[in-house]
């Protein structure tokens, strides 16, 4: 996500989920917490940035339906 390519960012975010709900009961608790705290960050930022898409979206509406 650092360098903007959010597709790859996805990408890895679902291989790793798989990866998670498939070995989770067999992954050592260090591991579970660290890469449930990873993924759980991921979708925390990924929240806040479709919420200011959705902002600045409305805001565009805004000002193309307001005449000067």
């Amino acid at each position: 996500m650092i360098t903007k390519r959010y597709d790859e960012a996805w990408t890895v975010a679902s291989n790793l989920l798989a990866y998670f709900r498939g070995y989770e009961d067999v992954m050592p608790g260090s591991d579970y917490l660290v890469i449930d705290e990873v993924l759980r960050s991921f979708f925390a930022v990924n929240n806040q940035l479709d919420e200011v898409s959705m902002l600045a979206y409305g805001m565009g509406q805004k000002a193309v339906n307001t005449q000067l």
